[in-house]
């Protein structure tokens, strides 16, 4: 049914890039002939693996279940011709997602480093606040903060960290400060996402204060941007404002008070046939995101 593992990791670049003729440019093939090899894929395996329009190329139903096949499949030869030829090179091609947040905070210097390091391997990093759903969009790894919400994902701490309560200055001196959680409910917040219910602990009670907006953002970096310009309370993550804090550009509401622990996490569709590229790749942001806060690198896989 199958004739070759090239036309397996045509199927993925086509399916990545979302074109025949992009995915036949990273296969240095003409797209007369990458049309032609997908074509014979699908009478192969009897299914038709796209919709295609003069607009757009769509994958269908069966393609996004072959999908986690084909990674198996692909990892497995991967570790084949490493065995053969007696190579211990990681190659191929990862596609990873973050936050444009995280990303100018921590990922650059780490992909540079990674890339260094492994010059046979490409990456393609989509930085957006959207949650992509990491098997049907042909992703490799994303990286994520807080919860892990789709049990099909495996998901590995990279780093450590906790929601910091904080506002500027001037934000106090207009509006005076709360004193009690409560007191939340009568102030300006500034919320990330839809993150409106700020669980907290306050003398050793948990609470949940149920804040009314007065201006939302899916990107961190706006948010802590109006916070520095006083414009309310924000609830952030420690490694975003901490220098903030440090600097005096920011101070923390209530300083008795507490959060929870929020981690952010590498997510990935599987720990069964990893393909080695991946489980480097993920090793490389443990240890370079330990070295970077001081933190003892993290072992810890869920799902």
């Amino acid at each position: 049914m199958l004739n070759s593992i090239s036309d397996l990791r045509l199927f993925l670049a086509i399916l990545e890039q979302g074109s025949i003729s992009a995915a036949a440019a990273q296969s240095r093939m003409t797209p007369a002939a990458a049309s032609k090899r997908l074509m014979a894929l699908e009478d192969g395996i009897g299914k038709r693996l796209f919709h295609r329009s003069t607009r757009a190329l769509q994958p269908t139903s069966d393609a996004l279940e072959f999908l986690p096949l084909v990674r198996v499949l692909l990892a497995k030869a991967d570790d084949a011709d490493r065995f053969l030829g007696g190579s211990s090179d990681v190659s191929g091609h990862l596609r990873l997602t973050a936050s444009a947040t995280f990303a100018d905070r921590f990922l650059g210097p780490v992909l540079d480093a990674f890339l260094r390091l492994h010059p046979k391997v490409t990456v393609d990093v989509d930085l957006t606040d959207r949650v992509l759903d990491l098997i049907s969009e042909g992703v490799d790894v994303a990286i994520r903060y807080g919860s892990l919400e789709d049990s099909r994902l495996v998901a590995r701490r990279v780093l450590k960290g906790r929601q910091i309560l904080c506002a500027a200055p001037r934000y106090f001196d207009e509006f005076g400060r709360p004193k009690k959680p409560a007191d939340l409910l009568a102030h300006r917040c500034l919320v990330l996402g839809n993150n409106d219910r700020w669980r907290i602990q306050y003398h050793g009670q948990w609470k949940t204060v149920h804040v009314s907006p007065t201006f939302t953002s899916s990107m961190g970096a706006m948010v802590r941007h109006m916070a520095i310009r006083g414009h309310g309370i924000a609830l952030l993550a420690d490694w975003l404002v901490n220098q903030d804090l440090a600097e005096g550009a920011l101070e923390q509401v209530m300083p008795g008070l507490l959060t929870p622990e929020v981690g952010i996490y590498a997510v990935y569709p599987s720990r069964d046939h990893m393909p080695t590229r991946l489980r480097v790749l993920i090793d490389h942001l443990v240890s370079s995101l330990a070295d970077e806060t001081g933190e003892a690198p993290q072992n810890l896989d869920t799902g």
